[in-house]
């Protein structure tokens, strides 16, 4: 009953009193690729690739890592028809967390690491964004989805292609711009 009520808390919190950051990101692209080893004994467990983008005309700041980000997920139970809440964290880093900037029309792209049970059940994404680089007096949980877990892409080398690993596409950096590393999302 305590995970119903926080759910609902954070959805209400999100859609009522959401700054102006909350509706400035879209998702661009999911895909699901296979494990190339599991490394799990209890589950069988697919990659999760999702690009968002910051769709604003300004910098706006994701709370993270060292250009990792920190999102959680909310899948669907195809059941109680209740959202629960998944895993969070991130991977590869260490220090402090603070508020990461996604410029302007820049790509994000989030590796998610799911369980193949989840495939083809509904999935939510929430984070905390702000408008400032401190965070402070704006900032937000912004909640993207809900969007269906697609199902595993067939290896490039199943369909006669290269064997290369599956990705996201790669985002167009203008100018002087780097382009950002891809951060991963695991769970705890």
């Amino acid at each position: 009953m305590k995970t119903i009520a926080k759910t609902l808390l954070i959805f209400f919190t999100a859609f009522l009193l959401g700054t102006p950051v909350f509706g400035q990101w879209s998702i661009k692209s999911i895909s699901s690729t296979k494990m190339e080893k599991q490394t799990s004994k209890v589950s069988n467990d697919f990659w999760l690739h999702i690009t968002i983008k910051n769709d604003s005309k300004e910098t706006l700041y994701i709370w993270g890592q060292r250009g990792f980000y920190i999102v959680e997920a909310f899948i669907k139970n195809s059941e109680t028809q209740v959202w629960e809440r998944q895993n969070m964290g991130i991977c590869g880093t260490m220090g402090e967390p603070s508020w990461q900037p996604v410029k302007a029309g820049q790509e994000v792209k989030l590796l998610r690491r799911e369980s193949v049970g989840d495939i083809g059940k509904s999935m939510m994404l929430t984070f905390q964004a702000s408008i400032r680089p401190d965070g402070m007096r704006i900032n937000s949980d912004v909640l993207l989805g809900a969007f269906e877990i697609p199902k595993i892409e067939a290896d490039k080398a199943e369909q006669g292609g290269a064997d290369q690993p599956a990705t996201a596409h790669e985002s167009k950096s203008e100018g002087k711009d780097k382009p950002q590393p891809e951060s991963k999302v695991a769970p705890r």
